[in-house]
């Protein structure tokens, strides 16, 4: 993507693989946000390794990280639409606005979560147009998959 890209134009990207048996969870991120953990003891953990997006530089390494989800913890992933919403005063959402945000309606099911994410995001906008999409998921771990049995 970077060797012909005259435009200089870029992408961001995290991909992601999640072990269902152990609850590891691997990751790259290239200039995306990196997803908010919500731990099921009451914590948010943010993620904050982060490489250069897509397309910017020919020998950009990307490092693989990862971490271990339990079960009744929830995952946040979100685009920078959230963070670079801004008010009539020009002033950002920011990351701060979105963590905080995120604790208060961290006890939310993942239904409702989304709906009252993207709702204060907009009441903090008001009428002032934004320039970018908001999306988001949030992933919930129910239960580790069981381990086969090999048989008799």
């Amino acid at each position: 993507m970077a060797a012909d890209n005259p435009e200089t134009m870029f992408t961001t990207w995290f991909c992601g693989i999640l072990d269902l048996r152990s609850g590891v969870l691997s990751w790259s991120s290239c200039g995306h946000h990196s997803p908010l953990i919500l731990r099921s003891g009451g914590q948010v953990e943010k993620i904050s390794t982060r490489s250069l997006p897509l397309g910017i530089e020919i020998s950009a390494k990307y490092a693989t990280n990862s971490l271990t989800l339990t079960p009744g913890d929830r995952i946040v992933f979100f685009t920078d639409g959230f963070t670079d919403a801004v008010d009539g005063d020009d002033k950002r959402f920011g990351d701060d606005g979105l963590e905080q945000t995120v604790a208060i309606l961290r006890s939310l099911p993942s239904q409702d979560f989304i709906g009252k994410l993207v709702e204060r995001v907009d009441n903090f906008a008001g009428t002032t147009p934004q320039f970018d999409d908001m999306t988001a998921l949030i992933a919930t771990v129910v239960a580790r998959k069981a381990a086969q049995s090999a048989g008799p």
